[in-house]
């Protein structure tokens, strides 16, 4: 997800936790700690290349394995800034909440998040959100704009804040419909016209879960269409893609290369 979302969802987790205490200190904390696993795109600039820079971004500081370690010194800075007002305990699980939250959402995204590692690389993805979608930010964004203008006692902040992460859960949850509903058209579509295939996946288009991306692929072809949920005709043009893998050949194992194969995961043709 972008920046932007994190910070807002890490606010109204903020509010919601610590907010009683914090006030405002919490929904910036809560917006920090729900943005530090990203402080990985600052080594990206000092990969050796375009591929080792893919591998860094949504790597170890996404991985739920390194999180409760993550959590420890994060945790301990907070609990001495703060005076010892809140207990080490509660900041160490205030901070794997923020970090929980963060690599969840990323793996709604298509790009895929390495959220398994050190045990495997692979990229998780659920495609159910696109990478920027105002709807799903929307609610965090106005419980932002209104909370900072209200005392920490008032009792509306945290029901601000819970009705901001239940509209954008309520976004999510209709948006997953969408994405099942998609598929569903256009694996009818491919039937109809047989064509066979050995995987397909439906992906959001940016900004929107109302339009959806088909990519489906065999051996010798990949195939393209979209499906727009608002269209009353179930019927969608597919256009078909060689390849052309056999390209690849010469330089299959290069690094580049195989960088290429796992970050399309799979879904991929030469030219």
């Amino acid at each position: 997800m972008d920046s932007l979302t994190h910070i807002v969802v890490g606010g109204a987790l903020g509010e919601l936790t610590l907010g009683k205490k914090l006030g405002n200190k919490a929904i910036i904390v809560g917006a920090i700690a729900n943005t530090i696993p990203d402080f990985d795109v600052f080594f990206t600039g000092l990969a050796s290349s375009p591929a080792a820079a893919l591998h860094i971004h949504r790597s170890y500081t996404h991985a739920f394995f390194t999180h409760p370690f993550m959590a420890l010194p994060a945790a301990y800075l907070a609990y001495i800034i703060f005076r010892k007002e809140i207990s080490y305990v509660k900041w160490y699980m205030f901070f794997l909440l923020g970090f929980l939250t963060h690599v969840l959402m990323d793996g709604g995204t298509a790009y895929g998040t390495q959220m398994l590692l050190p045990f495997t690389n692979k990229l998780i993805s659920w495609n159910n959100l696109a990478v920027v979608d105002p709807l799903f930010t929307l609610p965090g964004i106005l419980f932002f704009l209104v909370v900072f203008f209200m005392k920490k006692v008032n009792p509306l902040r945290r029901k601000l804040a819970a009705g901001s992460l239940a509209l954008s859960l309520l976004y999510l949850g209709t948006a997953t419909v969408n994405k099942f509903n998609s598929a569903a058209v256009f694996k009818h579509n491919m039937q109809e016209q047989h064509i066979r295939y050995d995987d397909l996946t439906s992906t959001p288009t940016m900004f929107t879960s109302w339009l959806w991306n088909m990519v489906a692929y065999d051996d010798s072809t990949l195939y393209l269409s979209e499906y727009s949920v608002f269209q009353q005709d179930k019927k969608v043009d597919i256009v078909a893609v060689k390849r052309h893998t056999e390209l690849l050949q010469p330089i299959k194992h290069s690094y580049a290369a195989e960088t290429a194969i796992w970050f399309s995961q799979g879904k991929y043709f030469v030219q």
